[in-house]
């Protein structure tokens, strides 16, 4: 097999995997596009691979999303996840929505953040060795807290049930090297 076939097989192999598993666990609409990094993306060429899935968690609820390109070493990587609040109703204060975004490399290490309240979070893993990583990154996406409406008003709170779930969406990027 030539280096052009070996290219679109793993390209292949690399959405098959992103589109099955991504969409299957994660229950939201995947889209894969691939830019390319410079050259002619032959073997020890760079390749920029982009990704994105959205979703709905409940509350205390997690979500893992594989990411394992056959034969190609990761470079960097940047994942970023989004979401918004509702509204506060009236009389009523939104407390926020907590999320949690875990990315763990092949090799183990675990790059975690917990969100603020500003409906972001970003990671950023950039390997200045050069080494990168061969093999599955794991990205876990948690719904820590859906923040619940607080009553305001005088007297019994009128509203039956408290926010339970939120929609995501997860950007990444990965540079990736092609072995």
């Amino acid at each position: 097999m030539n280096s052009a076939d070996r290219q679109v097989f793993n390209l292949g192999i690399l959405i098959s995997i992103i589109a099955v598993l991504g969409a299957a666990v994660a229950g939201g609409e995947l889209d894969l596009s691939e830019s390319d990094g410079g050259g002619a993306n032959g073997e020890g060429e760079d390749t920029t691979y982009e990704t994105s899935t959205s979703g709905n968690l409940q509350e205390g609820d997690s979500v893992e999303i594989p990411v394992d390109p056959d034969g190609m070493t990761a470079l960097m990587g940047t994942f970023i996840l989004t979401w918004e609040d509702e509204a506060d109703l009236p009389l009523h204060e939104n407390e926020p929505d907590r999320f949690s975004l875990k990315v763990e490399a092949p090799d183990g290490e675990t790059v975690d953040e917990d969100s603020d309240d500003d409906g972001h979070i970003a990671i950023e893993i950039d390997f200045v060795d050069e080494k990168g990583y061969k093999g599955e990154w794991l990205v876990t996406i948690t719904l820590v807290n859906a923040g619940d409406q607080t009553w305001l008003g005088i007297g019994p709170n009128p509203l039956i049930g408290d926010d339970d779930s939120n929609d995501y969406s997860l950007d990444v990027e990965i540079e990736w090297r092609n072995d």
